[in-house]
């Protein structure tokens, strides 16, 4: 897959996060046997999720609890037939997540710790050790 625009809106009076990314997924799905054949369809958009609970807690660590995603078309970007069908319909991630059994029936929770931040710059890392780097946009 491609990733593409990654954006965050942090309200911390109502405690949610909105977060979006674009996205091309199963763009080299490809089998070399006679030709080239194509595996699965090309397809992408703007992901969006909301997580709910969004706060930061002692440790600079900033959790929440994930509520809903929704699949945006994005001009330039063939939204594909599964495009389509999703398109602004949100999916009950939280609800769905707790009724899995593996899940034992707790929020889907996440966090991130805040290594640095600034006016223009926040850098966290998540339990994995990944490294994020989100920049505010110019204007």
């Amino acid at each position: 897959s491609t990733l593409g625009r990654v954006a965050q809106r942090l309200d911390f009076e109502e405690k949610v996060i909105v977060s979006e990314f674009d996205t091309i997924l199963f763009g080299l799905t490809v089998i070399p046997i006679i030709g080239w054949f194509k595996l699965l369809p090309t397809f992408g958009g703007r992901i969006t999720t909301l997580a709910k609970d969004f706060e930061l807690t002692d440790g600079n660590v900033l959790r929440m609890e994930v509520e809903k995603t929704k699949f945006q078309e994005v001009p330039g970007i063939e939204a594909g037939f599964l495009g389509r069908l999703l398109k602004e319909k949100w999916a009950p991630v939280n609800s769905v997540w707790k009724i899995l059994p593996w899940n034992w029936q707790r929020a889907p929770v996440c966090s991130v710790k805040v290594e640095y931040v600034d006016e223009e710059m926040r850098i966290v890392t998540d339990k994995y050790g990944a490294l994020f780097v989100y920049m505010r946009p110019i204007l």
